[in-house]
């Protein structure tokens, strides 16, 4: 488990078996805090979980490809000016094996597909609106036993809780899940 303290930019990771506490692993120090962690995941495929970040005042979005807690090297991807968007998961949704972004611009409403080649982008996929600024995605994973990553929502002002099943990059349909109080919140796989 990757720990950031965003007063300090101090990074640490909780070395786990299963869900035994093993150790507390200190990782390369990110001390801007204008970055935030906007996901872990495979990019290189070495099997091991790399680091992607995100500044938040200017665009600029890195991986850092890691071995544990080391850092091996730090791959710049395509900068996204527009700070209204932000990384809200990261999975293979082309089925190529390969870790791609998710990304949605709470303002606006769009959602869009990054597929990547390792730390290569490839292209971008527009995925439908969802203009309502109270829904949030909250995880990426394979919730319908398909082998596709889907998507699941939650709207965070009536606590309406939907999936959005893929085929791949593509929205496939929305099935909703019963609604839950507002006092809670969804901690998914992201």
């Amino acid at each position: 488990i990757l720990w950031r303290n965003r007063t300090t930019g101090t990074n640490t990771l909780w070395q786990m078996n299963g869900t035994t506490y093993l150790a507390n692993l200190p990782v390369l120090a990110q001390n801007n805090l204008n970055w935030q962690v906007g996901a872990t995941a495979d990019f290189d495929a070495d099997s091991k979980p790399d680091i992607l970040w995100r500044d938040y005042v200017t665009g600029v979005n890195t991986v850092w490809l890691m071995d544990g807690t080391t850092l091996l090297s730090a791959v710049e991807l395509p900068v996204v000016v527009n700070l209204d968007w932000t990384i809200v998961g990261a999975a293979d949704f082309s089925g190529d094996g390969k870790t791609d972004l998710l990304w949605r611009n709470q303002d606006s409403g769009a959602n869009l597909i990054w597929v990547m080649d390792g730390v290569t982008f490839v292209s971008s996929i527009s995925l439908p609106f969802v203009g309502n600024p109270g829904w949030y995605i909250t995880g990426v994973a394979d919730y319908n036993a398909d082998a596709k990553v889907d998507i699941l929502w939650r709207n965070q002002s009536s606590g309406i809780d939907a999936i959005w099943l893929m085929n791949g990059t593509s929205y496939s349909t929305r099935v909703l899940l019963p609604t839950v109080g507002l006092s809670w919140q969804m901690q998914g796989p992201r």
